[in-house]
This record gives C-alpha cells, sequence and structure tokens, in this order.
C-alpha cells in the first residue's frame, strides 16, 4: 500500500510533501539501510525485494524533486479509518488473479506440512526447526522396537518429563538435543553411523585400542553409559555430579520456611557426597545396633531373608544358603536417602538405570 501511495503522488505530478501512515514497522526498518550516503546494502538479501525496490524508487524521484516525505508507524488494528480501509484493499489484493503486479517468489522458503489433518506454512523459524526435528524422530521411531521406542510409544513411564523438560527455556539447548537424539534412537555412535551406511563397523575404537585380542563390542548408547571399561572414571564423575546436584535440590525444597526438617546424608554439598549402605542405614535410624551380639546379629539377618522370600525378591534355595545375598544386602548402596527425626521417616531415593550392562549389538 505504501508503494501505491508513492506511485500516486509522482504519478499525478503533484508538488506536495505527504505524510503517510503506517503500521508495518517490517517496512521502516527495510527501508533505515537505505539513508545516508555511505550505506550500501543489497535489494536480494530483503524479502519482497520487488516491492521495496519500487519503494525505494519512487522515494528518490521525490527526494530529487526536492518534496518531502514522512512515514509515521501507528498501531495496528486500532480502529483508525483510512488504516482500516487499506487493510481490506490489501486483503483484496492477495486474492486478486488478475492485474498482478508484484508476483516474484520470496527470496526465503516456504515449508508446508500437515498436522493433525490441517495445513500448515511458515518461513524457517526455531518453532519451525522443533517441528521438523520432531517429525523426523517420529519417522525414525517407526523403524525401531527397542526399549526407548517402547518408552515413546507407551503412555505413562515419564514421557511427560520428556516434554517439560524440552519446554524448559532455562534448560541447556545441547542437552536438549542430547536428549532428542538419545530417545529417537539418532545418538552419534559407531552404531548409528553403520546404520546410516557411514561406517562399515560399529566396533568401540577405545575398546579395541585397550583389548587388542579381544573382539571390540558395539559402541552404542548403553555401551557408552554402562559398559565401556575406557570411560569407567568419567561416568563415575557424571553420576555423582548428577546425584550431588539432585539432592541439593531435593533438600532445597523440602525444608521450607526455614525450618530443617529432613536431612539427607549423602549430599554434603553441590561438590561432595557420601555414600551410606544399608548397615550403616539401619545402624543410624536404630533398627539394629547390636552389631557385636552374634545371636542377635544371626536373628536380625533371618528377618532380612524372611522378609525377601515373602515379598518374592529372593527364589527360595534348598540349601537355605542366603548368607552371600543377605551381605550383598547390607553393602547395598541407595542413591539417595532423606532422614526425617521429626515425624521419624526414613524415604529412599533410586533411579531404575535404562540402560542393560549387557552389550547388545546394534541397540
Amino acid at each position: 500500500m505504501a508503494a501505491l501511495a508513492l506511485e500516486n503522488s509522482v504519478a499525478a505530478d503533484q508538488n506536495i510533501d505527504i505524510v503517510i501512515l503506517i503500521d508495518s514497522r517490517c517496512l521502516l526498518d527495510s527501508i533505515q539501510p537505505w539513508i545516508g550516503k555511505e550505506s550500501n546494502p543489497m535489494i536480494h538479501k530483503f524479502t519482497d525485494g520487488d516491492i521495496l525496490r519500487d519503494i525505494i524508487e519512487l522515494l528518490r524521484k521525490r527526494v530529487a524533486k526536492g518534496l518531502f516525505t514522512l512515514f509515521i508507524k501507528i498501531r495496528a488494528h486500532t480502529v483508525e479509518f483510512f488504516n482500516e480501509m487499506a487493510d481490506r484493499w490489501a486483503d483484496q489484493g492477495a486474492l486478486a488473479t488478475e492485474n498482478v503486479r508484484w508476483n516474484c517468489p520470496r527470496l526465503r522458503l516456504i515449508f508446508s506440512w500437515m498436522e493433525d489433518e490441517k495445513s500448515h506454512r511458515g518461513i524457517m523459524s526455531k518453532g519451525l526447526k522443533a517441528r521438523a526435528n520432531l517429525m523426523m524422530a517420529k519417522l525414525e521411531l517407526r523403524k525401531h522396537n527397542k526399549a526407548s521406542a517402547t518408552l515413546l510409544e507407551h503412555g505413562g513411564q515419564g514421557r511427560e518429563f520428556l516434554g517439560l523438560h524440552w519446554a524448559d527455556k532455562d534448560a541447556v539447548m545441547k542437552a536438549k538435543r542430547r536428549l532428542l537424539q538419545r530417545v529417537s534412537l539418532q545418538f552419534p555412535c559407531a552404531a548409528t553411523f553403520k546404520r546410516w551406511g557411514m561406517r562399515d563397523s560399529d566396533e568401540c575404537h577405545l575398546c579395541k585400542k585397550l583389548y587388542l585380542d579381544c573382539v571390540a563390542h558395539a559402541e552404542n548408547l548403553g555401551h557408552i553409559q554402562c559398559c565401556c571399561p575406557a570411560l569407567q572414571r568419567p561416568r563415575i564423575a557424571v553420576h555423582h555430579g548428577i546425584w550431588r546436584e539432585l539432592h541439593a535440590t531435593i533438600s532445597r525444597w523440602s525444608n521450607k520456611n526455614d525450618e530443617s526438617r529432613w536431612f539427607f546424608p549423602l549430599a554434603i554439598s553441590e561438590s561432595d557426597h557420601c555414600e551410606w549402605t544399608f548397615r550403616r542405614i539401619v545402624d543410624h535410624i536404630g533398627l539394629f545396633t547390636e552389631w557385636s551380639d552374634q545371636v542377635a546379629r544371626e536373628a536380625f539377618k533371618q528377618e532380612i531373608i524372611d522378609f525377601h522370600l515373602r515379598k518374592g525378591l529372593w527364589a527360595h534355595n534348598e540349601e537355605k544358603e542366603y548368607r552371600s545375598l543377605v551381605t550383598k544386602f547390607l553393602l547395598c548402596r541407595p542413591n539417595g536417602i532423606g532422614f526425617n527425626a521429626k515425624d521419624r521417616d526414613c524415604r529412599f531415593i533410586h533411579a531404575p538405570y535404562t540402560c542393560s550392562t549387557e552389550h547388545p549389538r546394534g541397540s
């Protein structure tokens, strides 16, 4: 509409100053680079360059005649009569099929897609990239039937937390991308590259370097997170760091109004932690303290055996030899534990391990 207004002022040969009310900040920003003698913009970098070229030429003609032209930015849809009329004419012109002047293709790619049986169109943006990533993940998901695919295809199982993490603006984009690669089975590793035809072998090069005489295991995400011996120390460091931060966060949000009801002994600080065994936990809460008394100790171990057998956690042994299982149980270290001395409550924090410690090739 601005181009037509300028064109009418020049064609009518009216040597008068004009003021144009416009609600398009995009046009004002596009014209700005051509103001001044030292500017040297390029028209092909702007959207709707064919319309912008005509507007600039008309403005130059008015400047050459010594005419004053002023653009005033107004708010759109404010019931300003002429602005509303211009919007209606613009809508009619967009639908016109005859006497079309500015029909050059846009310099930006316009993407179209179907979602919920509805057609959508848009230029490249962060939102469109997110949609493309999601659609690509859904297409890849159909090709697999492993644990990650099962997690995404069925309801529950923490799926809502994946969405909340992806929507969290405070979460690092790199972490979001890795999460998306993980759940869509596109994590960059040897097994993925082999599946895509980019590598001939899926062997782990670290295992192959450490154990020359052994057959290297497949390098997949489960192997990297749980099994690769070369990455043992980094895995432990990352594991401890995650739990330190988690314990500190739970402790901070569990004690409100400056009232320290809950005590998390494993979370000493965000940079230090302590690991408690079940034996130490039992001794701390006073469930059993007579470790020096052999009779009492054996009776307590029998209670542990009866509990596990009653719950079906241990298989029945005809020889009734459960000593090794009891020893392992007392030496187990939970991921986290919290004590509430006031309410005499004890809570364990445990995270299920979704990655198998085995080496399924190609998983």
